[in-house]
């Protein structure tokens, strides 16, 4: 078993010893394009991801979890992922956020489905927030494994709030889209999300 995979589980019985920084996995080196035919269709019933290209963008170590840098200049970018999330996903919808920064707009399970993945949610039905203004992450919950994988691949990190025990060791930050090949791969991670929050998959 990988060595991030094996923190994982640890984290997920003992939170506070988890290391943040040992799990920083992507340094690439390259271009910071992703190449969209690597991609699988968003919707795909597997959860495989391209490996982020670059350097890992800097954080802050603590609430608010934010990124520093490394963002797209182009604000029509996240603009497409967060008017895709809250327009086609039919059992979510957009809520003020509970548990992160002021304008965070939440991705949260519509009243009438039942919750059938505690650990999918942050806060209530909040199971993912988009972070406002020109950071462009957001953080969301993922089955364990999946978590892993976009540790893994670089794409993102657990909220540092893990190690403190106040989330399970499934929740991540997903970095800022700086392409639209790379919006398209935060779509899939969103879906899976989605997946998870709506019961369509388990947190095994």
């Amino acid at each position: 078993m990988p060595d991030y995979k094996r923190q994982l589980f640890a984290a997920a019985r003992k939170p506070c010893l988890l290391a943040l920084s040992s799990l920083s996995l992507c340094s690439c080196g390259g271009s910071s394009l992703v190449s969209p035919a690597k991609n699988s269709s968003i919707m795909d019933t597997t959860f495989q991801l391209p490996a982020r290209l670059g350097e890992k963008p800097a954080t802050t170590p603590s609430n608010p979890h934010t990124q520093l840098n490394q963002q797209s200049g182009d604000r029509a970018i996240i603009e497409s992922v967060t008017r895709w999330a809250f327009t086609t996903l039919p059992k979510a919808e957009e809520q003020p956020t509970r548990i992160s920064v002021p304008g965070a707009r939440a991705i949260c399970l519509k009243r009438e489905f039942p919750i059938v993945n505690q650990d999918a949610f942050m806060a209530d039905r909040e199971f993912a927030h988009f972070h406002p203004g020109s950071d462009g992450s957001m953080h969301l919950g993922l089955p364990m494994a999946d978590a892993g994988e976009v540790i893994e691949k670089g794409w993102g990190e657990l909220h540092p709030v893990v190690r403190k025990g106040w989330l399970p060791a499934n929740f991540v930050m997903v970095y800022a889209p700086r392409n639209e090949a790379e919006a398209e791969v935060l779509k899939k991670i969103i879906y899976r999300s989605y997946q998870f929050a709506t019961g369509e998959i388990s947190g095994n």
